[in-house]
């Protein structure tokens, strides 16, 4: 990861670089020495970071040192120095950063984050405080990678692990015990839930149309489940966020079965009821999406990426299936509606506004149906396509269009 962010070969070195006039005040009567083998005291259930810790004493002031300095200063009341303090934890802050782009990190460094995540080395309370929580979490994903035990060929041997190997794994036993403590308090935000319910929708339909390991028709019984669940822990109704996906799921499933049927041998009037229901429901959730969207931007929201192209994808299936809409003028209202915010908000859509044009040659021609016009359609229609493949094979189709049309 360092070589990749600052084409460096060479591993990083485990030193912190103090600046002169603080190296001179820990040098003075020994201050620096002092300090942290006081430090020391403070962490008796720690047991395995006092060699590592001792090694620090007798060479160049590392990360650990300067957390132990920190923590030697909390304790050690009669030569607290405010000042030194103040400089010493800028140098920790900015130590940590650099961290976050190295890996795998050396035993003194994850001690380092360890005891940061432990102790209050800030002087009093502040908004300046090392998020704990995040730096716990932080600090367990570099352990999972620095925990690599080699495979043994003989299933049957015993485990051979060395004396850094047993130090990483205390260490990941505090760090996960110190970021579940932190999660029960200050650390655990209500929006997460909201995260992990629209993780599990989305598994849920990767695995039914990209793995096909769900059938079609699981797809929407899925849908139910989790709604159900979801609806005890989460007020559904206030999220605009969850209930973009919720849209977005339906409009995939509803697609991706409609295409399943067509491979299925079934009488024409059982297909014609089949097409007909599911029809009405893509309909209903692209009027959805497209809705939601709209909210989105009166509310000045950030659209995700994501979300950004599934309203496009709305767009352009309302125009596919435009033959079946109750109210032509009324979603080509809608459309309108939400360009005409975008105007002044986002950045323009080409594939949404092509979308819009083509929905106001429908409302035109309904307008005049003595006036025989072939309505230009999209090129390669068919009944399912993903997204992504669905706009970027149309991207070229618009891009000539929609400044010729919408000026």
């Amino acid at each position: 990861m360092y070589t990749w962010i600052n084409g460096n070969p060479e591993t990083p070195k485990d030193i912190v670089e103090l600046p002169e006039s603080i190296a001179a005040q820990l040098a003075s009567n020994r201050l620096g020495l002092r300090l942290i083998e006081t430090s020391k005291k403070s962490i008796p259930r720690l047991h395995f970071l006092q060699g590592t810790i001792d090694k620090a004493l007798s060479g160049a002031y590392n990360l650990l040192s300067v957390t132990c300095l920190l923590a030697g200063m909390q304790t050690h009341f009669s030569i607290i120095n405010k000042d030194l303090h103040t400089s010493l934890y800028s140098v920790l802050k900015s130590e940590l950063a650099k961290l976050s782009l190295e890996s795998p990190l050396k035993l003194p460094s994850l001690y380092a984050m360890l005891l940061t995540c432990l102790l209050n080395l800030n002087l009093g309370y502040s908004d300046s405080f090392i998020d704990a929580w995040l730096l716990s979490g932080s600090l367990i994903l570099h352990l999972m990678l620095s925990l690599d035990f080699p495979v043994l060929q003989q299933a049957t041997a015993p485990l051979l692990y060395t004396e850094d190997d047993r130090h990483r794994i205390l260490t990941w036993n505090a760090a996960c015990l110190q970021h579940l403590k932190e999660a029960v308090g200050y650390g655990f935000n209500e929006l997460d839930k909201e995260v992990v319910a629209e993780l599990e929708l989305f598994i849920l339909l990767y695995r039914g149309i990209v793995e096909e390991h769900v059938s079609a028709n699981q797809l929407q019984s899925n849908l139910t489940k989790w709604h159900i669940t979801n609806a005890k822990l989460l007020n559904l109704d206030d999220s605009l966020e969850l209930k973009f996906a919720l849209s977005t799921f339906s409009l995939l499933a509803n697609r991706w079965e409609l295409s399943q049927l067509q491979k299925e041998d079934i009488n024409n009037v059982r297909e014609n009821a089949v097409y007909g229901q599911h029809i009405e429901s893509i309909l209903e959730h692209s009027h959805h999406v497209v809705r939601l969207s709209r909210d989105m931007i009166r509310q000045k929201k950030i659209i995700h990426t994501f979300d950004f192209l599934m309203g496009a994808y709305a767009h352009i299936t309302l125009v596919e299936f435009s033959d079946h809409l109750e109210d032509i003028d009324e979603t080509f209202r809608l459309m309108e509606e939400v360009q005409n915010l975008r105007k002044d908000t986002y950045v323009v859509e080409p594939v949404s506004i092509w979308a819009m044009n083509m929905m106001r040659k429908r409302v035109f021609d309904a307008a005049r149906p003595e006036v025989d016009t072939q309505t230009q359609m999209l090129p390669g229609l068919d009944v399912w396509w993903p997204p992504f493949e669905a706009l970027s094979t149309r991207m070229e189709y618009t891009s000539t269009e929609v400044s010729e049309q919408d000026q």
